[in-house]
């Protein structure tokens, strides 16, 4: 064998591994995941090509980046824009007018910490994430959808956008997936739940909040009372029901009644069985203020069961998860008597269907209750509680970081900061009280002991910023000199009471009030930084109540005011007052039905149409009830004047002053202050560039607008033209030429914003003026120096020429503009021969005359520039050697040429014969 046939295994050997060594080289790798982290920003954010782009209206980045919301609503001006990453963090409002779509799409956290508003009639949001968006309800985040249609989409699930009171007040326990568009205001007094029977669905409010709800009902066999009736495996989210009032009467303990601001009851009343897995409720980041009462009529009141909450009034069936919640909601049955009572700052009662042969789950986490709870008289099955009234569930349930400041009045056993009553049905195993505190003096009554883990009793403010044992600084904050509060939820308020003073006269109208604190001591409100409440006090009996002795609260009507109103909030003093009415009052009626209850805040003021009447002789009065969002206040009367500064329902109340025969009586009226929706101005004419004797000039077409805005005209800027128009007309007139820039603007009105349209009208000048200039120095190359022309006051559409000659050539030509006017510049062609030569424009004036304008210029024999003159030359300057003006030398040498060409022609025969003579 050779040597070169034994590398034979070894080359193949080679090979192979080339060629594994190949394959694994150019295999396909998989690529690298990036973070593309996207903070929406109100300033300081990058521009675009700087860490993120825009490609079909879709936002991009490959890294962490910050944009301008400008940007983004700049973007959004233009069409739809949807912004795409793996985080996207919303810390700076995003406002548009139009009905363009926004969509944010985060593979990971989507969190909404500032408003996003839309208001364009059919504006639509998508957001997806995982996990669902985060909304800062705490810190007054909320989306607004104010169009007439708008559309949203969360995590690929279409809801319907509710933003009218109409529309509110038609949903059904058979709607699904629902959202509030805004915030509204009710001013009717109802004898039912907003939303009656059991809702199974979703409700997400978006932060907004429906104040204002007022339910007043004698109470039968089972009366359940919310904002919903009943919930069944429901969620609501991201919402609160604000300024409330629900008050019961009931005259028999056959009645049973569950009322709580948001639902009256959480599961049901006719399943057979009581179970965790029945279904789940969930409720987060929802809110209430307001009252939950059962009314004392003269001290008869009596009812089987009263279960009421500042949320839920009772929970019977499924588990039900409440978190980052909180109330601030009087809750109470005092004066009236109940079998069976539970009170609660958030829930009332929590107790399975059937009792022993069933149960329930719940849990709270991260909520807080800052209100009253009133105590009434009860039999044995009993509960007040700073969260909840009582509760008797499974043995996981639980109760972990919240607290209590409410003001609790109770005499009995199960009276607690926490629950009244707690017990773990059957045996508790992870169940317990964790991480909670209350300023009450007990967490509650129990059934097992040892079930409370790092909670709390009479807690007050102290100085340093530590926190309590088992209290994580990642749920809790503590400023130096107060209590520990929960961070992401809104800042507790400071209960000040409104207690009711008792007449001495026995009439309704002489019944007064004092602002006190918890222990009745009456406050000085100007060293808190208040000043005196302002509004219609309104209490819980009737003004035109019968005579009888009454226990009376306050119930609603009055606002602070002063520097550290947003500290404050008034509440009913946590004893009702004993009042003797002797001497029954008529009752008044206040008529007012304005029609024009609609205005854009840009309009910053609204004056009601017509004025308020009673139907006695009270005097009338107006005062805002409930701002709302929109900063609204009320000056003037009859009619009043409705000054506001942003979107929202303003709530005006005309009051009929009470006199010593007549009861006070009032009118509410919602004012609904919109954002205005974009509008679009349309306005292209095709005759913008006339001559100065076209004025007058109507434009070809009127501009129009996408939406209702009337139509004016303007003079944006003028050069020398000394234009006008008219102000509805739109003509313009003119008086010389230059340039006007005319706008037509679309003014705003209740429903859109203002836009308009810039056009620019070019007004040539009427004047025939002609000039023409060769550009080049003498004794410099002619060929290729510059000629530069121009006109005015020519005719449009007229034929113009710039012809040079010896021998003529066209070097520019054309049809003269609208603007009556030709700019330009050409160059002299090469091979110009010596001697003079002519420049010539030409055309025809305005006045159809034909009029032109000559420059002449002599080439030397080198093509050099001797001489350059507007006149035409004489004989006398044209030099023997030289050449006579334009086209005379050709003439010349003709002449000399035939002569010599005659003369070698002569010549050539000659010596042809010549030839032939030899021959």
């Amino acid at each position: 064998m050779s040597f070169l046939s034994s590398l034979q295994p070894v080359r193949f050997v080679l090979v192979l591994l080339f060629m594994v060594g190949t394959l694994i080289a150019f295999q396909p790798q998989s690529a690298q995941a990036s973070v593309s982290s996207i903070t929406i920003v109100s300033n300081g954010g990058a521009s675009e090509g700087n860490g993120w782009s825009k490609t079909n209206g879709v936002i991009t980045s490959s890294a962490p980046v910050s944009i301008n919301a400008s940007d983004i609503v700049a973007s959004l001006a233009s069409g739809n824009t949807q912004i795409s990453a793996t985080t996207i963090d919303v810390n700076s409002e995003i406002v548009w007018t139009n009905s363009s779509k926004l969509t944010l799409t985060a593979t990971g956290a989507l969190n909404i910490n500032k408003s996003i508003q839309a208001s364009g009639t059919t504006a639509a949001l998508e957001l997806t994430s995982t996990p669902l968006y985060k909304l800062a309800t705490g810190s007054g985040a909320s989306i607004q959808l104010t169009g007439a249609t708008p559309s949203l989409t969360i995590n690929s699930q279409v809801f319907t956008v509710v933003n009218t009171k109409a529309q509110l007040l038609a949903l059904t326990s058979s709607s699904t997936f629902i959202a509030l568009g805004r915030s509204l205001a009710l001013t009717d007094t109802y004898s039912n739940s907003v939303v009656t029977g059991a809702f199974s669905s979703v409700f997400d409010g978006l932060g907004n909040e429906v104040s204002g709800l007022k339910i007043t009902t004698a109470a039968g066999p089972a009366t359940n009372l919310g904002f919903f009736s009943e919930l069944r495996g429901a969620t609501i989210r991201n919402f609160g029901v604000t300024n409330a009032f629900i008050q019961t009467t009931s005259s028999s303990t056959s009645n049973n009644i569950r009322v709580g601001l948001i639902a009256g009851l959480v599961g049901d009343l006719t399943s057979s069985t009581s179970t965790p897995s029945a279904y789940s409720s969930n409720i987060s980041h929802v809110w209430s203020s307001g009252s939950v009462v059962a009314q004392d009529t003269a001290g008869t009141d009596q009812q089987g069961s009263f279960f009421a909450g500042g949320l839920i009034g009772c929970f019977n069936n499924g588990s039900l998860f409440i978190s980052d919640s909180y109330s601030t909601a009087t809750v109470g049955s005092a004066g009236t008597y109940s079998n069976q009572m539970a009170n609660g700052g958030l829930l009332g009662d929590a107790f399975a269907l059937h009792g022993t042969n069933g149960n329930i789950h719940l849990e709270l986490e991260r909520t807080y209750s800052t209100g009253v709870i009133l105590e009434g008289g009860h039999g044995l099955y009993y509960g007040t509680g700073g969260l909840v009234g009582q509760f008797i569930a499974d043995g996981s349930t639980f109760i972990k970081d919240s607290f209590s400041w409410a003001a609790i009045t109770g005499s009995g056993q199960s009276v607690g900061g926490i629950a009244g009553w707690r017990e773990w049905w059957q045996s508790r195993t992870t169940g317990g009280i964790y991480s909670s505190y209350t300023t009450f003096t007990t967490l509650g009554n129990f059934w097992q002991a040892n079930s409370a883990f790092d909670s709390y009793t009479s807690v007050t403010a102290t100085p340093g910023t530590t926190l309590p044992n088992g209290f994580s600084p990642s749920v809790w904050s503590k400023s130096s000199g107060s209590m520990p509060i929960l961070q992401g939820l809104a800042s507790p308020q400071v209960p000040l009471f409104v207690k009711v003073v008792a007449p001495t006269d026995g009439t309704y109208s002489t019944m007064s009030y004092v602002i006190v604190d918890s222990a009745g001591t009456t406050q000085n409100l100007a060293t808190l930084g208040l000043a005196a409440p302002t509004g219609t006090v309104q209490y819980s009996i009737p003004s035109a109540v019968s005579p009888g002795t009454y226990s009376v609260s306050y119930v609603s009507g009055l606002s602070l005011t002063g520097v550290n109103a947003n500290n404050y909030y008034l509440a009913p003093f946590t004893t009702p007052t004993s009042v003797t009415i002797t001497s029954a009052l008529t009752a008044q009626t206040v008529t007012w039905s304005p029609t024009n209850t609609s205005a854009s805040f840009t309009s910053a003021q609204l004056t009601p149409n017509s004025s308020a009447t009673s139907s006695g002789s009270g005097a009338i009065s107006y005062a805002v009830n409930n701002a709302g969002t929109t900063g609204c206040t009320v000056s003037g009367s009859n009619p009043p004047v409705i000054s506001f500064t942003s979107a929202g329902d303003c709530v005006v109340r005309a009051s009929a002053a009470g006199t010593v025969t007549e009861a006070s009586a009032f009118k509410d009226v919602v004012f609904t202050i919109t954002t205005p929706q974009a509008q679009t101005v349309t306005w292209a004419p095709t005759n913008t560039q006339v001559m100065a004797n076209a004025s007058p000039l109507t434009p070809s077409v009127l501009a129009t607008t996408s939406g209702t805005g009337n139509i004016t005209y303007s003079v944006q800027s003028d050069t020398t033209s000394q234009c006008t128009v008219g102000n509805s007309t739109g003509i313009v007139s003119f008086s010389g030429a230059g340039v006007c820039v005319i706008r037509a603007t679309a003014n705003a009105n209740a429903t859109y914003s203002s836009a308009y349209k810039d056009v620019t009208f070019t007004i040539g000048s009427a004047t025939t003026t002609m000039s023409l200039t060769l550009d080049v120095a003498i004794g410099n190359a002619i060929t290729n120096a510059p000629v530069d022309y121009a006109t005015t006051g020519l005719q449009p559409g007229a034929v113009w020429n710039l012809v040079l000659r010896s021998t003529p050539q066209t070097l520019a030509s054309g049809n003269i503009g609208s603007l009556g006017a030709v700019v330009g510049s050409t160059a002299i062609p090469s091979g110009l021969s010596a001697g003079w030569h002519s420049l010539t424009l030409s055309g025809t004036s305005i006045n159809g005359g034909l009029v032109s304008t000559a420059v002449w210029f002599e080439v030397s024999a080198t093509g050099t520039l001797l001489a350059s003159q507007t006149t035409e030359p004489s004989e006398n300057t044209i030099s023997p050697t030289g050449l006579p003006r334009t086209g005379l030398a050709a003439v010349n040498f003709l002449i000399l040429g035939i002569s010599l060409l005659l003369l070698g022609m002569y010549l050539l025969l000659a010596y042809r014969g010549k030839l032939d003579t030899v021959a």
